[in-house]
């Protein structure tokens, strides 16, 4: 098992993978358990009291993708939790993601109190959705835990959308009931968003029309597509300041679902929300 010096991450299939003991030298690192990205930021709430800086891996755990799309990239970050003043710290590192892909993935210390890494698996397969390729292992490894008692860590999986990396939110449901949804990502890293919009409607309602706009960011351009990157013939997009339009599409029936691509002037900084109205009729 490699040692580990700074903040690492490194994803493998977990078939691939077969720990002997004194694996993790003297100790088993603590586990996020099962995490299930189902898009957003998922946050693991960690103690920092077995943690062993430079022992690594420092902290472990089970990915599987139910976003429904591949994963093509993975941002990963190690906060700290008040009231501590010392954030983890950590540096650059290459993650080898084992089905095929190996790349560099950046990692820096932010005044924010936490210590970010980026894994970008272009070159593999891709972490494609459940059922098709298993769970998956990541590890993280640290520089310095801080001073507090606990940390979180920060899971926002991303995936490409044509030639853009578009961080993947949560998905929205809409119906005639509740016509109105927002949904907000913590940890974002790439300059575009893509979420899936959803009909839940039970009485026979189509979406016709959308509605939305972006907070915590600057909006560029948007785009409504079919789910798996297709665009969508006569769909008009009407984009003013940080709000959007956009209908013409083919009507949006019951359990049907489009996907919408937010596009930036610039990769956020900060949590932003997207929030969407819809158009119903029958």
């Amino acid at each position: 098992m490699k040692t580990l010096t700074a903040l690492t991450v490194a994803l493998a299939p977990l078939a691939a993978i077969a720990y002997s003991a004194g694996a993790f030298m003297d100790s088993t690192p603590p586990t996020m358990g099962t995490i299930e990205l189902k898009g957003g930021t998922e946050k693991k709430l960690i103690s920092t009291a077995s943690i062993t800086p430079g022992a690594g891996p420092e902290i472990i755990g089970t990915l599987v993708n139910k976003t429904g799309a591949a994963i093509d990239d993975m941002t990963i970050e190690v906060h700290k939790k008040a009231p501590a003043t010392t954030p983890p710290t950590g540096g650059s590192e290459t993650s080898a993601f084992k089905r095929g892909g190996k790349t560099d993935a950046n990692a820096s210390d932010d005044s924010g109190g936490f210590v970010k890494s980026h894994a970008d698996f272009d070159g593999g397969a891709g972490m494609d959705p459940v059922p098709k390729n298993g769970d998956f292992e990541v590890e993280v490894g640290l520089t310095t835990k801080g001073d507090g008692t606990e940390i979180e860590v920060w899971l926002t999986p991303s995936r490409k959308v044509g030639t853009t990396h578009a961080d993947v939110l949560q998905f929205v449901g809409l119906s005639g009931v509740s016509s109105t949804g927002v949904t907000t990502l913590s940890g974002p890293h790439n300059a575009s968003g893509i979420l899936t919009i959803t009909n839940v409607d039970r009485s026979s309602l189509n979406i016709t029309a959308l509605t939305g706009s972006v907070t915590g960011v600057t909006l560029l351009s948007v785009a409504l597509q079919e789910v798996g990157n297709t665009g969508i013939d006569g769909a008009t997009v009407t984009v003013s300041g940080n709000t959007f339009a956009i209908s013409g599409f083919p009507a949006m029936f019951p359990a049907e679902s489009y996907e919408l691509l937010c596009n930036f002037t610039a990769a956020p900084t900060a949590p932003y929300t997207v929030s969407l109205t819809a158009t119903f009729s029958e």
